[in-house]
């Protein structure tokens, strides 16, 4: 039995390699939902995906898709999995502000993997800060007034199409769920807005897609 234990262990310590990793940048989350929140678990998503342990990423054991969750697979993979919920969870308390009364509650029972942290950090109001629906929808109104004229004229140069292009896209960068624009709207959006000469062939392109495939034009 020692034997096997000692065999186990030699093949997670081999597919694992490496001390756990830390978030080593300030931290991410504290007490304070911040209208950046999403941003914010975007780049600890990004860590945690970018993480790989035992032959996948911390993220996919956040999400509950790495091997072994659910009790499936033989004892290595199941002690790589165990691994992993710990590597998680020590990967996201080091994100956090060691003073806040966030880091307190995630650090002890019952958070006790990764996943069971992350879960927790979707709560509405904990870490993202939702802007209210009427400021959201006098946002979506802006972006649809949206001309190129509304550009920077260092911007309204030969590469105006593209500039203009960015500013639509660009135009949520904080990612608040209820300024999304989708993209056919974004197209109108951006057809409407350009100069009156290119405005023309635009919409004569987004409404005739043969016309434009035969030009070799395409919504950029």
């Amino acid at each position: 039995m020692a034997a096997a234990t000692a065999q186990l262990n030699a093949t997670v310590t081999d597919a694992t390699g490496e001390p756990f990793k830390q978030w080593t940048k300030d931290p991410l989350l504290g007490d304070v939902p911040t209208r950046d929140g999403l941003i914010r678990l975007d780049i600890a998503y990004t860590f945690l995906h970018t993480t790989i342990r035992g032959g996948t990423s911390l993220g996919n054991n956040v999400d509950g898709a790495d091997p072994g969750v659910g009790g499936g697979g033989n004892a290595t993979i199941q002690a790589q999995h165990n691994d992993r919920n710990t590597a998680s969870r020590v990967a996201l308390l080091s994100m956090i502000d060691k003073g806040s009364s966030l880091y307190r509650t995630v650090s002890v029972a019952p958070f006790l993997t990764g996943r069971h942290i992350w879960d927790y950090l979707q709560t509405p109001d904990l870490v993202y800060l939702r802007p209210s629906d009427d400021e959201a929808a006098e946002h979506i109104r802006k972006v649809q007034q949206f001309t190129y004229k509304d550009l920077p004229v260092s911007k309204q140069d030969k590469d105006l199409v593209l500039n203009f292009k960015a500013m639509i896209e660009g135009h949520n960068p904080l990612l608040h769920p209820n300024m999304n624009i989708n993209n056919a709207s974004m197209i109108a959006i951006f057809c409407n807005g350009l100069h009156p000469e290119a405005k023309v062939v635009a919409l004569q392109t987004k409404q005739n897609n043969a016309m434009a495939i035969q030009n070799g034009c395409c919504f950029p």
